[in-house]
């Protein structure tokens, strides 16, 4: 599948560099393509001659597949070793061509879905850090560690490149525990790592953000830009419309306290369709508005809890709840803890 075919939900795909990359490290360590792409829709030569985006279940069963045959248990890291700055297709080149290292950092957080369309990536920023932290589009439970890994492992490699010794000081938090290889990632990653933290971070010092890069070319900078933002936009128009509803409901940094979520007739309107049409064509989707208004709140609440001084209270009031009650609840439903016991730990 390319970016040209018509697509059910841009968030289910994956650049497919990283299963062709995934294919080749599997075959450098002597390990049968045929086993690597078993029961999926792919043998080696279609999937080297394919362009653009594949189904991310495709992937998922490579990944599979590959840590089923693998030798070594760290396979997420090995890959991410593998991703060069030309894997990223015209993300990587923007990046390299960048003015200064936020400016790539921040770029790479603008434009990530153009690779990774089932993880988002945000960018946030202290007076100490700045902040790359990985977010879920879609489920991958199974294989979540593995794609954390291989990408925070490439981030670091690319940032080697771009500061050269500077690289060092930037740390990785996980939301999953140790997986049984710390030393691994360790040996890769560096020592600044950490498990079992709310969410999963890149963390960069903030004087690394104005460190000039000595490969910037504003031009080419330009022309990658260009080139991802015509992909988000072949999303936009291909997206579902429930991908069209999160896209709406997203908020940026400058827009978090004066969040407010729309009514169903709002949206509605915002996608020319009666809240009728919405309604149906949201449930052929197998989804629901509310599922979808929750999954921002879920987002935003994480938000709140950690970059802002709102009180339990004030955020439930913020994200539509009728009672701090109900909203500790909910929270606890979608993380595991109340948010009281999130704000502290």
């Amino acid at each position: 599948m390319t970016i040209g075919q018509k697509i059910a939900d841009t968030n289910g795909l994956i650049a497919v560099n990283y299963p062709a990359a995934l294919l080749r490290l599997c075959q450098r360590e002597g390990i049968s393509s045929q086993a690597i792409l078993e029961n999926t829709d792919y043998c080696a030569e279609t999937l080297a001659s394919a362009k653009g985006f594949i189904a991310f279940e495709q992937y998922k069963q490579m990944i599979l597949n590959a840590s089923g045959e693998f030798k070594q248990k760290h396979l997420g890291l090995l890959l991410g070793s593998e991703l060069g700055l030309t894997t990223h297709g015209m993300l990587g080149i923007a990046a390299l061509a960048s003015l200064t290292y936020g400016d790539a950092i921040t770029l790479t957080s603008r434009f990530f879905k153009c690779r990774f369309p089932v993880i988002e990536c945000i960018y946030k920023e202290t007076d100490e850090h700045i902040y790359l932290e990985l977010q879920e589009c879609i489920s991958i439970e199974g294989v979540k560690p593995f794609l954390i890994e291989s990408i925070f492992t490439s981030l670091r490699d690319v940032s080697k490149l771009l500061i050269s010794d500077h690289y060092e000081k930037i740390k990785f938090e996980f939301d999953f525990s140790d997986p049984g290889y710390g030393k691994e990632y360790i040996k890769i990653l560096g020592n600044n790592i950490n498990f079992d933290q709310p969410a999963n971070r890149m963390i960069v010092p903030k004087a690394v953000k104005f460190m000039m890069l000595k490969m910037a070319e504003p031009l080419t900078r330009e022309l990658a830009e260009k080139s991802c933002e015509k992909v988000l936009e072949d999303f936009s128009q291909q997206s579902s419309i429930a991908e069209k509803i999160r896209m709406l409901l997203n908020c940026d940094e400058h827009e978090l306290l004066n969040f407010t979520f729309p009514q169903m007739d709002k949206i509605a309107a915002n996608l020319n369709m009666s809240p009728r049409t919405l309604r149906r064509r949201l449930k052929l989707e197998g989804t629901c508005l509310q599922d979808l208004v929750d999954e921002i709140r879920k987002k935003l609440a994480l938000r709140y809890l950690t970059e802002t001084q709102l009180s339990i209270t004030q955020i439930s009031s913020q994200l539509d709840f009728n009672d701090a009650s109900y909203f500790s609840k909910s929270f606890k439903r979608w993380v595991g803890i109340t948010p009281r016991q999130y704000r502290e730990g």
